[in-house]
């Protein structure tokens, strides 16, 4: 369907429902942040009664939850309720990306702060300090464990519902890339904090782990050795292999039955310029070669995982990264012009125009209330080796009124950007009124459906007997 039919009034119908929900969601989140930070952290920073063990892990249990708070408070709520479409609501989150970071030190320090609030000292603490606070006698506090959950629980919110609206735009026929993108990012957040939290176990390593970076993936590989001082392989061991973006760690895992922790000991470093991969060993459909050069002699590594899958995917990220090292510049699409909103009357020409840069060079994509559109007489697509893309509209109809999307995209990632076009035209009934038959007393509802920009003002009349119109509304 076009959007005009009984798909994109449903379409449509569920978008609107889908963002209220996520609006009241929000409110409701920001409101118990707030209450509880108001009340606990309050009483810990100005409360002189505060045992010192509860002071001194203060920092462990809550870590960084104002930023949380102010994230949602200040940056997150304040714009959802300017979103009219699904593609507003996943720009709107795309662009705090950075800032949905904070939840990265939130979350790898979760397990380690519910550890300290079940202390018993600190769970009686908390337990007694729970209890409604006399200046506010119909206010429950919420319990310390279930407060500390909350965040992580929002995260969880907006992957669902993301999800759905994924959902209902795919049923359409629509690109989803948007959604997908912003899906994909906070998805993304607990797996690239327990990433972190792995390299955090690091030990011995001779140079600090800042240094590093995030790792693109990790995880425990069965690895074989060989080198020129062995003929031939040494037998198999258990290895915690890190991929960053220009090298390669094995480690060794290290458990500590006394500490009940695990830890990893530095092994070895490859530098991904170093390396050559080999994406076959024999007919063995789970298992990759990695040739490492260094100082004159090549050690093979043989790297086992426990399907076709898993390899695949690491094969995928180690010929990313190499591609991407072997550019003397490499950056994902940025615009450094946006798309900008237009207002116009039927029958004029307008163009919109953005500019893009990257390496290597982007390609890119227009899209309208998430249908692609082509280079016609009608939509005008054109680019220069500046970066600049621009798409022309001759002649606009009120059909041509809608949210336009430019993606761009390249091997190292994607960016995009988001107009609406409002073409002023008269009001046009896409459903009209239905005559009904009714007793004496009988309720009846009239429903109709307009498309009109902007807004049409809507009155309901009654022709009487008379023949002329009672206004009702």
């Amino acid at each position: 369907m076009d959007g005009s039919g009984s798909t994109g009034e449903e379409y449509r119908r569920t978008v609107s429902q889908l963002i209220q929900g996520l609006i009241d969601g929000e409110e409701e989140f920001v409101k118990v942040m707030k209450d509880f930070t108001s009340h606990y952290l309050h009483h810990l920073d100005t409360s002189p009664d505060v045992p010192i063990n509860i002071i001194n892990q203060k920092e462990t249990i809550f870590r960084n939850i104002k930023d949380i708070m102010a994230l949602h408070e200040r940056s997150i709520l304040p714009r959802l309720s300017e979103c009219s479409t699904d593609d507003d609501v996943a720009m709107h989150l795309v662009k705090h990306a950075e800032d949905f970071e904070k939840y990265l030190q939130y979350m790898m320090g979760q397990t380690q702060a519910e550890t300290c609030v079940t202390d018993k000292t600190i769970q009686q603490y908390f337990k007694h300090n729970t209890e409604t606070e006399p200046e506010h006698p119909k206010t429950a506090v919420l319990d310390v464990i279930t407060f500390l959950q909350r965040p992580v629980e929002r995260i969880q919110t907006y992957q669902a519902l993301l999800k759905e609206l994924i959902k209902n735009k795919a049923k359409c026929g629509k690109s989803c890339r948007l959604l997908e993108d912003a899906f994909s990012m906070v998805s993304c957040l607990p797996w690239r904090s327990d990433n972190l939290h792995q390299v955090s176990l690091i030990e011995n390593y001779p140079a600090p782990l800042t240094a590093l970076g995030e790792p693109v993936r990790q995880g425990s590989l069965t690895v074989w050795e060989e080198s020129p001082e062995i003929k031939t392989s040494s037998r198999w061991h258990q290895r915690q292999v890190f991929l960053f973006k220009d090298c390669v760690l094995l480690c060794k895992l290290k458990r500590d039955p006394c500490m009940n922790s695990d830890t990893y000991a530095f092994k070895n470093k490859m530098k991904l310029n170093d390396v050559e991969v080999k994406e076959t060993v024999g007919g063995d459909e789970k298992s990759w070669e990695l040739w490492h050069e260094h100082r004159g002699s090549v050690r093979r590594y043989t790297l086992q995982g426990h399907s076709t899958l898993l390899k695949l995917s690491w094969l995928k990220d180690l010929r990313e990264l190499q591609q991407c090292s072997s550019l003397t510049a490499c950056s994902p699409p940025e615009f450094e012009v946006l798309l900008a909103d237009c207002t116009t009357k039927i029958g004029q020409t307008i163009k919109l125009t953005c500019k893009v840069k990257g390496t290597p060079k982007p390609v890119f994509s227009w899209f309208k209330d998430g249908l692609a559109l082509e280079d016609s007489p009608h939509h005008i697509i054109t680019a220069d080796r500046a970066g600049t893309w621009c798409l022309i509209l001759d002649g606009v109809t009120p059909k041509d009124s809608g949210q336009y999307m430019c993606y761009a995209s390249s091997s190292v990632g994607h960016a995009s950007t988001l107009a609406k076009i409002v073409v002023d035209a008269p009001p046009r009934f896409i459903t009209r009124l239905q005559s009904a038959c009714l007793l004496e007393g009988e309720d009846v509802q009239f429903t109709c459906s307009t498309h009109s920009t902007p807004l049409p003002r809507i009155r309901y009349g009654a022709v009487n007997c008379a023949g002329s119109t009672d206004v009702v509304s």
